[in-house]
């Protein structure tokens, strides 16, 4: 009978921790955020001109991001995101996280995907202007990057940009939008004018999300 028992006792005890490591690993965990949209998140830039010797100017701005509001669109939350990165002008920018893929609503009623943070297989889209193919694409996963507002692990939205005459004198060229985990959009490196060989640089100097 105390042998019974005993063996009894045992098998419950068993199944007991079954069910207690089969709820603990039941449990998701959230995904990495990369984008961080949250009404009143804000980032604040340094912004570098870099010529094609590598030699950085400074330009003496600080450009402002932040996140104005949320609003409804064909019954789907976006985020109006205030974007300003010199030399271009100040923009309202609908966005949405759709698992995990960063979407800009755009006039024509149509999406844009701007950064997927785990397919870095695709070609998330392409498309041909009167100078360039563009092509859109993840690169650097998990690369880590040094900023002064801190060090951050980063995954990167690629744009490569390729000449349609082979004359055009300044070759290939790419924009990078790098995005920090838990921290929003923490560099971007790109070029303005197509007649300009150098590029620009947007540091993240500080910033507040939630």
């Amino acid at each position: 009978m105390k042998r019974k028992m005993l063996f009894t006792l045992a098998v419950l005890a068993l199944i007991s921790f079954s069910c207690k490591k089969k709820n603990s690993t039941d449990t998701p965990s959230a995904s990495p955020d990369y984008i961080k949209l949250k009404v009143g998140n804000y980032w604040v830039y340094e912004i570098f001109k870099v010529d094609t010797n590598g030699v950085e100017t400074d330009q003496g701005i600080a450009d402002s991001n932040y996140i104005e509001k949320d609003t409804l669109i064909n019954g789907n939350e976006y985020f109006i995101k205030n974007v300003h990165f010199y030399p271009s002008k100040a923009a309202r920018v609908p966005l949405r996280d759709s698992s995990g893929y960063l979407l800009q609503h755009n006039p024509d009623g149509t999406n844009f995907i701007i950064f997927a943070r785990d397919n870095f297989s695709d070609l998330l889209f392409t498309d041909t202007n009167a100078v360039f193919i563009r092509t859109y694409r993840m690169t650097g996963k998990d690369s880590i990057v040094s900023l002064p507002a801190g060090t951050f692990t980063t995954r990167s939205f690629l744009i490569g940009y390729y000449p349609v005459a082979s004359g055009y004198p300044w070759g290939d060229r790419r924009n990078y939008y790098m995005y920090g985990l838990d921290a929003g959009l923490v560099k971007q490196i790109y070029f303005y004018y197509a007649s300009d060989p150098d590029h620009y640089e947007a540091r993240l100097i500080r910033y507040h999300v939630k």
